[in-house]
This record gives C-alpha cells, structure tokens and sequence, in this order.
C-alpha cells in the first residue's frame, strides 16, 4: 500500500487523482527523518521531539530506514532480518525472537498450564478484551482483534 492508498483508506481523503497535488500537500514530512504524517499536529509534536533528538547519537540498521537512539532497540530490530530466533518456549518447541512475542504464544498456547510457581514466566503487559475471553500481550493485535 502506497501512502496515497494509506491516506484515502485511513483518514477519509477522496480522488487520489483529482486531488493528488492537494493530499500530497497535506502531507508533512521530517527534514531531520523519514517521519510522514497527513495530520498537522502529530506532526508539530513529531517535530519537537526530533529537534531534541538532533544531536543524539542514532543507531541506524544496514538492510532498511530502520533507526533508533537505543542500542538495544536495533539489535532487536536486526534479528527480524536474521530470521534469529533465540527465545525458546518452556513448554513446546516453539522458538522466536523478542520478549513479547514470547509471551503471547504463551499466553496463546499454554495459559492453562501457568500456575502461582511459573506465572512471572509472562514478563509483558496483558492487554484484555473487554467482550471476551481474548488476550494479548501486544496492543495493536487486540485492537485488531477488536475491530474484526
């Protein structure tokens, strides 16, 4: 999906080609980044921060745009590159990389075998669904799980 495909899809904008020099100038884009945004006051917001950040050492990823201020952060980006999986499952042998992954298999596929001794074997925030038994230890897949 292109960001012309994103806005009209996300933000209601109709007739990319009619229109394509008037969303293309509601576009706001970062001279410090590669932040886009169509929505002036994230935008602003984004700029404040990033004007902070100017002089911060950023660690950036050798395969894509991918950057960070924190180290950790882009070691655990590489790894979605490397294919490495490096957290194994205490239950299966189910591997994967990232805590948070981690966790919500758990929470997916063995939740009736955490007791009081292995319950702090799930380290991530439980994000429940207010309809049903549903839950997530990732945000984004529970309003997904939400909207569906």
């Amino acid at each position: 999906m292109n960001l012309h495909s994103h806005i009209l899809s996300k933000h209601k904008l109709e007739n990319v080609g009619e229109n394509k020099i008037k969303i293309s100038s509601k576009i706001h884009e970062c001279t410090k980044c590669t932040y886009l945004t169509a929505n002036k006051s994230a935008y602003n917001n984004h700029i404040k921060v990033c004007l902070k950040l100017k002089n911060v050492e950023w660690y950036k990823c050798q395969i894509c745009q991918f950057r960070t201020i924190k180290k950790s952060n882009l070691t655990k980006h590489i790894k979605t590159h490397t294919k490495i999986k490096d957290l194994k499952c205490s239950f299966c042998h189910f591997q994967c990389n990232g805590k948070q992954n981690l966790d919500n298999h758990i929470l997916r596929k063995h939740s009736h075998l955490l007791n009081e001794n292995n319950k702090n074997i799930i380290t991530s925030k439980i994000h429940y669904c207010k309809y049903c038994t549903y839950k997530s230890t990732m945000a984004n897949i529970l309003t997904s799980h939400i909207k569906t």
